[in-house]
């Protein structure tokens, strides 16, 4: 379903999502659609996509 582009090759590969189960309403607060509320939720989905985004970004290289 998603594809990747290698912008050093230009190569396309698949790529691979990982789909995690949160639980908005005991993690995260206010009112309104909190069972959507991903953006108050720290411990299951703000510091987790952090991690995957500082480790991804170290991992980059573009030349």
């Amino acid at each position: 379903l998603m594809k990747a582009l290698d912008p050093n090759t230009g190569q396309i590969s698949d790529l691979h999502i990982d789909d995690r189960t949160v639980d908005n309403l005991t993690n995260s607060r206010g009112d309104g659609l909190q069972a959507h509320n991903y953006w108050d939720n720290d411990k299951e989905f703000v510091q987790p996509l952090a991690d995957l985004l500082k480790q991804t970004s170290n991992q980059l290289i573009v030349t």
